[in-house]
């Protein structure tokens, strides 16, 4: 009985550790920003005032807000959707690969090791309308330099953005699949050979519904990300043209940051926070059924 007990409390200590820092880097600025949220606190001055709900109610009178919200999806749902596809063909084209299977991968990978603001900077420099390769490549055809303003146009800068996201992060959703296809059992796809299955019936019958977890996995990771989207479209255009690619985290920046607004800021936050559990409660539903 007591060597019971000694083995159950070794346990909580072995998770002791791991629990604290949880709680340092998760659960304690969780619980801050509600507090902030509910104060009028001033950065200039580092007083506040309690006000209750007011901030949460302002954020839902909020036009800016509301729009920025709205440039998030119209950004990251095409980001998403493009993302998912080119993923998903990216892993299926590696798992049909014998050789070098490693050294491709490895490459097709690459993006996502890089600092998306780097990323931002290096777009930011393709999409020059004067000297831009982009531009040069458009034109090769017309014989002409094309001077599409790409983060200069209302139309055209969320485009600009999404085509970076797609670029960086593509790679991270082939990973995912990839590690789930490979984890397959050969003998499965044999046996569907054996008994004249088609490539597509395999993959619709035996591939999708095996990789259907990791797939899951990916799309509700890469959501998630979508909707914290800050360093692209902040290096690339700043949020502009317009508005045009100011997302719900780059408002939050300003109001919290350049405005000095950080109850708001903060009330801000924990609306997209209750905004990214319902999505994420709606990917997971669907994704599962």
């Amino acid at each position: 009985m007591l060597s019971n007990k000694t083995s159950d409390l070794g346990k909580y200590l072995y998770i002791t550790p791991v629990s604290i820092f949880i709680i340092i880097i998760t659960i304690f600025p969780l619980i801050y920003s509600i507090y902030i949220s509910t104060q009028d606190y001033s950065l200039i001055t580092q007083t506040s005032n309690y006000i209750g709900t007011t901030n949460f109610e302002e954020s839902l009178e909020d036009k800016r807000f509301l729009e920025s919200l709205i440039t998030t999806l119209k950004i990251g749902i095409p980001s998403l959707f493009i993302e998912t596809i080119l993923g998903l063909s990216l892993a299926l084209l590696l798992s049909s690969i014998k050789t070098q299977r490693g050294i491709i991968t490895s490459l097709l990978a690459t993006p996502v090791l890089i600092a998306p603001s780097a990323v931002a900077m290096s777009f930011k420099m393709l999409y020059t309308p004067q000297w831009g390769p982009i531009n040069h490549i458009l034109g090769m055809p017309f014989g002409e330099i094309l001077e599409i303003d790409w983060l200069g146009n209302p139309q055209i800068a969320p485009i600009a953005v999404i085509i970076a996201d797609v670029w960086q992060w593509s790679p991270f959703v082939m990973l995912i699949v990839l590690a789930g296809i490979l984890s397959i059992p050969t003998d499965i796809y044999e046996a569907s050979r054996i008994d004249g299955a088609s490539g597509w019936n395999s993959f619709k019958y035996i591939t999708l519904p095996l990789i259907r977890f990791p797939l899951t996995v990916a799309v509700i990771l890469r959501a998630i990300d979508l909707f914290k989207l800050f360093d692209l479209p902040f290096v690339m255009s700043q949020g502009g043209p317009a508005g045009s690619t100011e997302t719900v985290t780059i408002y939050t920046y300003l109001v919290g940051i350049r405005f000095f607004r950080v109850g708001y800021g903060a009330a801000l936050s924990i609306m997209l926070l209750l905004v990214v559990i319902i999505v994420s409660r709606f990917l997971v539903k669907y994704t599962n059924k």
